[in-house]
């Protein structure tokens, strides 16, 4: 199933360099079912800039990266257990600040590397990522 990006940002996306031939293996802690497996197939290695004043705050960055298994981090684990689902981070954002995950029915959520802030972006993966690169609140809500 091709993954849907709105013409608002897959502009954002196409000057990142999508999309593009990806051959790295998926890591061990990405299942293969899990929607998150196609996303880090389609996005790996990608680094989508947006930057400036956005809708209700700056723009934000996404670094897509198969690299951050949180397994060892016990905020993500405490997270995933209250949520009953399998979380998987598939980017950096905001410069590093902050993990995006997906769980294990395609929702999106922020974790923040400085505080212990956790928020549900939106339960579209299209959605989230156009509220991040836009600066936009949407829907978001803090867990």
């Amino acid at each position: 199933m091709p993954i849907e990006l709105s013409e608002t940002i897959r502009p954002l996306f196409l000057a990142a360099g999508w999309p593009r031939a990806n051959s790295r293996p998926l890591p061990d802690f990405v299942p293969a079912d899990h929607p998150a497996a196609a996303l880090l197939r389609e996005f790996d290695g990608l680094h989508v800039l947006s930057s400036g004043a956005g809708e209700d705050f700056a723009r934000g960055d996404i670094a897509f990266g198969t690299d951050l298994n949180l397994a060892d981090d016990v905020d993500f684990f405490a997270w995933q257990q209250r949520l009953s689902t399998t979380l998987i981070g598939i980017a950096e954002t905001r410069l590093g600040y902050g993990t995006l995950l997906i769980d294990s029915e395609g929702a999106c959520y922020h974790m923040n590397c400085i505080s212990d802030a956790f928020t549900l972006i939106d339960t579209s993966f299209s959605v989230a990522v156009e509220n991040i690169l836009l600066g936009r609140r949407g829907n978001e809500k803090h867990l």
